[in-house]
């Protein structure tokens, strides 16, 4: 680009600025444009890097771009009409005075805007955070809410001696963002997994009755919208959305076969607490599969552990022994030797073990497994397991009582169900 430049400079016409034109490639030539003018710049060479910023592209040239030529004009009235915000990359060191000589000379939110982003870029968040806050309500431009929501929710507001940020007005500035620009899906999706990350999932629910309206065909808000419909309890429709989704590789997409195990999984567990034995061991039977739909293909070794336990309990109570018996062993296969500290996972093993040989379980207890917390309840479990009762409701409440941390969530959640199913009520 450089030695075309050259060639540009030295005898201007519109043939040599063809020509550079033409060498500008990639998805966005007017940023291989800026880099080079601001390297003249870095030189001293004001003319040359305004006579690049002046070649006429095909895209428009693009607030930062016009605020460089204004600064190195040193005229203020070109930054009357910045244009629009969208793909803007105020990220460049050299930017960060030419942004802030723009938001000094002029009162429009966006210089103040890429201003913010350039120094949230160079790792400079309270500034970022000032600037942003210090706009409010007036930028009309989605984005920019999701940003400064994004931002306050890591750094905080330290504005008078707080340290922490209001969650409502977080969801304000997400809300706002859709509010904005309802047709732009990705922002729908900041909202919800907004609002699932603070566990509000039926406000969640109701964010994504809209999001799906919009955007029926999206897999990545039907699998948002199947996790919130497992954690307020209705597995069975979060079963029949996955079954009904082709999924493709995303960001969203990574945890969809655990979805599709997590809702066949509770899917048992309901029909079990109904005494519908069979129905469960069907919900079962689906958890172990990896539909191509999905878009996850099956690891060598996947963890199937937990539902492999659920069925030896759903063989027990319809009286097949020997088929109880078979998935009790790939329980304590899978596990090996116990890990130190023991996974939660690992609690299963007493489970199978209790069923299975419960004299096994005294040597285990032998071993040091240190003093985590999934230790110590491991090691409760076991020792109340080691008697010829089964394991007792109380002795699961007690050790949820002690180690809440270990089951707030949806594993944990099912781990403990699963315990449940072979307990005693004393």
């Amino acid at each position: 680009h450089f030695a075309v430049a050259e060639a540009h400079l030295r005898a201007p016409t519109s043939a040599t600025a063809q020509a550079l034109n033409a060498r500008m490639g990639g998805e966005y030539p007017g940023q291989t444009l800026l880099e080079l003018a601001i390297g003249y710049a870095n030189l001293g060479l004001r003319s040359d890097a305004l006579e690049l910023l002046a070649l006429p592209m095909e895209r428009p040239v693009g607030p930062v771009r016009q605020a460089w030529r204004a600064f190195l004009l040193d005229d203020a009235s070109l930054l009357a009409d910045p244009g629009d915000a969208a793909f803007q990359f105020p990220f460049r060191r050299e930017s960060l005075p030419v942004l802030a000589w723009a938001d000094e000379h002029s009162a429009d939110w966006i210089w103040t805007y890429l201003r913010a982003l350039n120094l949230w870029a160079m790792d400079r968040a309270e500034e970022t955070a000032t600037l942003f806050r210090d706009l409010g309500e007036t930028p009309d431009f989605a984005p920019f809410y999701v940003a400064r929501a994004q931002l306050l929710g890591r750094v905080g507001d330290t504005a008078g001696g707080r340290e922490s940020i209001d969650s409502a007005r977080l969801t304000a500035d997400f809300s706002r963002a859709v509010a904005l620009d309802p047709q732009t899906r990705v922002l729908q999706v900041y909202l919800v997994r907004h609002l699932q990350d603070e566990g509000r999932w039926d406000e969640a629910l109701v964010a994504l009755e809209s999001a799906r309206a919009r955007f029926p065909d999206d897999f990545n808000t039907a699998l948002l919208q199947a996790r919130a419909l497992i954690n307020v309890g209705s597995a069975e429709d979060a079963v029949q959305i996955l079954g009904s989704i082709h999924v493709l590789p995303s960001e969203n997409a990574r945890d969809s076969h655990r979805l599709w195990e997590h809702a066949n999984t509770f899917a048992a567990l309901d029909a079990l607490d109904a005494g519908d034995d069979a129905r469960a061991a069907e919900y079962l039977g689906a958890a172990l599969e990896w539909p191509e739909s999905l878009g996850q293909g099956r690891p060598y070794e996947p963890e199937e552990r937990l539902v492999r336990y659920l069925l030896g309990r759903v063989e027990d109570r319809r009286g097949n022994p020997r088929g109880a018996r078979e998935q009790y062993e790939l329980v304590v296969a899978a596990t090996g030797g116990l890990s130190r500290p023991p996974s939660r996972l690992d609690l299963l093993l007493v489970g199978a073990l209790k069923a299975l040989r419960p004299s096994d379980l005294e040597p285990l207890l032998d071993q040091d497994l240190g003093s985590s917390d999934s230790a110590r309840a491991w090691r409760r479990l076991a020792e109340s397991a080691v008697g010829q009762q089964p394991v007792s409701s109380s002795i699961l409440r007690s050790i949820v009582a002690d180690y809440p941390l270990l089951f707030d969530d949806l594993e944990g959640r099912l781990i403990l169900r699963a315990l449940a199913t072979g307990g005693s009520d004393r």
